[in-house]
C-alpha cells in the first residue's frame, strides 16, 4: 500500500520590485503565478496545499482560497513555520520556488523523475545546465528527509539556487537535468521554447504574458489556420484574459453562433451564413489558446471538438437545403461521409500512436496545410459563391474531401504499420495515455 501522496508546497514570503505586492500575485497569462502554480501541480494529481506566506497578503489568499474551492482542493495558508514543520514529518513534498513560471512539460518529466507515483524517490532537485547551470526551482522532498527544527519562512523558501533545501534536507539530493528534455509539444504539433520565468514587476509579467501566448500557438495547421488566424486569435485573446469569460463560454458561444449560420445556409442567406463561417474560424481558435494561456482546462475540453464537427456538417446540409435537390442531398452526404471518416481515421491514430497523424511526418505536415477541411472547404467556396456558382462549388467541395480521406488513409497505413514494427506494445500504453477526460475513470483493481 503507497504512502500519502504529496502535498504542494508554494511560497508568497516576497514583495514585487516595482510595488508593495506579492511577488507571486503577479498577473501573467491572465492569472497570477500563484494560482498557475497551483493548477500545474493540481494536473499531477496533487490535491492537498501549503503556502507558506508573509503577513499582509490577504488578497493573494483569498484569491487562491477561492481558487481551492473552486476546483475541491485543501489549502492552508500559513504564515509560520509550524504548520510547516508538522507537514513534513508526515506528507512528501512536491515544492515550487517562489513566483516560478514552469512550463507544464518540465513539471510532467520532474514528476515522473521523482517517481512521485509510488512515492519512493529520494529527495531531488531540477537542474537546468542550459539556464547557467542553478538547481532549484523545483524541489520532491519525501516525508521525514528535512528536519523540522532547521525550517523558518526565511530558511523554508526555497531560492533559485536550491542551497536552503540541501542544508535543510538530512541526504544530498539528487538532481534532475531539464536540459536534456525534448521541446517538441505533441499537443501543440511543433517545438516549443521551455518556460522558465520568474517574473518580478509588472513589465516582466507582461513579457511572460507574451511568451505564454506565443506558446499557445498550434503548429502543423491548413492555410488558413496558419496565415490568417492568427492575429485575430492573439488579438482578442488577450483582450479576454483579464476578463472572467472561460474557455467553455467561448465554445458553447461558438456552437450555438454555428447553429445559427447553418440555419442562415438553409433560408437562402447565404453570403450572410459565409461571412459567418468565416469569422468563426479564427473565434473557434480562441477558446484553445485562452485555455493554454491561463493553463483552465476542463474535462469537458474534448467535447468542443465534437460540437465543432457537428456545426459543420449542419452547415453543409444546409446549404442542401437551399439548394433543394435530390443531388444536392447526395453530394452532403458525400462530403459529411468522407469528412467524417478522415475525422475518425485520424483520431484513431491518435489513440493508437499518440501523436496526430498530420504531424506523424513531413510529408503529413506539408498536406495539412493544404488538405480539405471545414477552412479550407469555406474559402474553396468562396470564388464559385463571387460567380454565382454555389452548386459547382458544393460538388468541388465533395471532390475535395474524396481527394482528402484517401491520401491521409494510405498515410494512416504507412505510418501505423511502421509504429507495430518498431514499437508494437507502445500501443497499449498510448491507448490508456490518450483516453478522454470527461469519460468516466475505470475502476482499479483492489490491491
Amino acid at each position: 500500500m503507497h504512502a500519502r501522496p504529496p502535498a504542494g508546497l508554494l511560497f508568497a514570503l516576497s514583495t514585487r520590485a516595482d510595488a508593495n505586492a506579492p511577488r507571486a500575485g503577479l498577473v501573467a497569462g491572465g492569472i497570477p503565478v500563484l494560482v498557475r502554480q497551483m493548477r500545474q501541480l493540481r494536473a499531477l494529481g496533487v490535491t492537498d496545499f501549503l503556502v507558506l506566506a508573509a503577513e499582509g497578503f490577504a488578497p493573494l489568499e483569498a484569491r487562491l482560497t477561492q481558487e481551492a474551492r473552486r476546483s475541491g482542493l485543501s489549502l492552508v495558508w500559513a504564515t509560520t513555520p509550524e504548520p510547516l514543520a508538522a507537514l513534513v514529518r508526515e506528507r512528501p513534498l512536491l515544492a515550487l520556488d517562489e513566483g516560478l513560471l514552469i512550463d507544464e512539460r518540465l513539471l510532467a518529466a520532474f514528476d515522473e523523475a521523482a517517481g512521485l507515483h509510488d512515492y519512493s524517490a529520494g529527495p531531488l532537485l531540477s537542474q537546468w545546465s542550459g539556464r547557467g547551470g542553478a538547481d532549484g526551482g523545483l524541489a520532491f522532498v519525501p516525508a521525514g528527509s528535512i528536519d523540522p527544527g532547521r525550517l523558518s519562512p526565511s530558511a523554508a523558501r526555497l531560492p533559485r539556487d536550491g542551497r536552503a533545501l540541501s542544508a535543510a534536507a538530512r541526504t544530498e539530493a539528487g538532481r534532475f537535468d531539464f536540459s536534456t528534455i525534448d521541446t517538441y509539444a505533441p499537443s501543440r504539433r511543433r517545438r516549443v521554447p521551455m518556460l522558465w520565468r520568474f517574473p518580478d514587476s509588472a513589465d516582466s509579467a507582461q513579457a511572460a504574458t507574451a511568451e505564454l501566448l506565443a506558446a499557445a500557438q498550434k503548429g502543423c495547421l491548413d492555410w488558413p489556420a496558419r496565415f490568417i488566424h492568427p492575429p485575430i486569435e492573439n488579438l482578442l485573446t488577450r483582450l479576454l484574459l483579464p476578463t472572467p469569460v472561460t474557455p467553455n463560454m467561448l465554445s458553447l458561444a461558438i456552437f450555438f453562433a454555428g447553429l445559427f449560420g447553418a440555419w442562415l445556409f438553409a433560408t437562402g442567406q447565404v453570403w450572410p451564413a459565409m461571412i459567418l463561417a468565416l469569422v468563426i474560424g479564427p473565434l473557434d481558435g480562441i477558446d484553445g489558446k485562452l485555455a493554454r494561456t491561463r493553463y483552465e482546462f476542463s474535462k469537458w475540453g474534448d467535447l468542443e471538438h465534437v460540437g465543432d464537427k457537428i456545426v459543420e456538417y449542419l452547415w453543409y446540409a444546409g446549404i442542401a437545403a437551399w439548394i433543394g435537390t435530390a443531388w444536392a442531398w447526395a453530394v452532403c452526404a458525400l462530403i459529411v461521409f468522407f469528412a467524417l471518416a478522415e475525422a475518425l481515421q485520424g483520431e484513431i491514430f491518435r489513440r493508437l500512436t499518440g501523436r496526430q497523424l498530420d504531424d506523424a511526418g513531413a510529408i503529413e505536415r506539408r498536406f495539412r496545410l493544404i488538405s480539405g477541411r471545414r477552412n479550407t472547404f469555406l474559402w474553396t467556396l468562396v470564388p464559385f459563391g463571387l460567380a454565382g456558382l454555389w452548386d459547382w462549388g458544393f460538388v468541388t467541395i465533395a471532390a475535395y474531401a474524396v481527394a482528402t480521406f484517401f491520401f491521409v488513409q494510405l498515410r494512416f497505413f504507412v505510418r501505423l504499420s511502421s509504429q507495430f514494427r518498431e514499437d508494437p506494445a507502445a500501443i497499449e500504453r498510448n491507448v490508456a495515455k490518450t483516453a478522454y477526460a470527461f469519460m468516466p475513470e475505470k475502476p482499479q483493481p483492489a490491491e
